[in-house]
This record gives structure tokens, sequence and C-alpha cells, in this order.
């Protein structure tokens, strides 16, 4: 479980990537990400958490109404799981298993 906050964007996105990216590459099949803290997600935060689902299971949970939207409008349902909260968010990545 990985708690996201602040902003995501071209600034911040790579750095969140590579994180990611270091936990697949020690074999984590699946990740819970706690979006509560996150104020901002642009197109290159959005591209990160594509990237992520195309090598893992993603689950998305506590998104703010303004982060929900612009994943939403971002089309990336249909790549990663979203739950509304981390109970439901951990409840769904133990039922993966």
């Amino acid at each position: 479980m990985l708690r996201v906050a602040g902003r995501l964007d071209s600034m911040t996105s790579q750095s969140f990537q590579d994180k990611l990216q270091r936990h697949i590459d020690e074999g984590v099949q699946r990740f819970v990400l706690d979006m509560s803290g996150l104020e901002f997600i642009s197109s290159m935060g959005l591209r990160s958490l594509i990237l992520a689902a195309r090598q893992s299971q993603v689950i998305l949970c506590g998104m703010t109404e303004f982060v929900s939207r612009i994943v939403d409008l971002g089309g990336i349902a249909r790549v990663v799981v979203i739950r509304e909260t981390l109970d439901e968010a951990v409840a769904s990545a133990a039922g993966m298993a």
C-alpha cells in the first residue's frame, strides 16, 4: 500500500513512476494506492498509473472528487480497479490473490 499525496504532474510523475517500477522489479504484483492526499493529477500522472497497471494490478482508493473526475475523464478505469475506501481496496487486493 502506498499513499499518494500532493501533486502528480510533470514535475513529480517520473519519480513516482520510478518508485513503482522499483517495487515491481522487486516482485510486487499488486498495489493499493491511497489517493486521499492527492490534490492534483495531470495526464503525466495518469500515464504513470497506466504504465504500472501494465505490469501489476493497481487499485486506487480515497480519491477526492476532483482527482476522481480526472481519472474518469482519462479513461483509466479500464486498466485499474477503483474503490471508495482504503478498507475496500485492501479487501479487493486480498481477493485477487
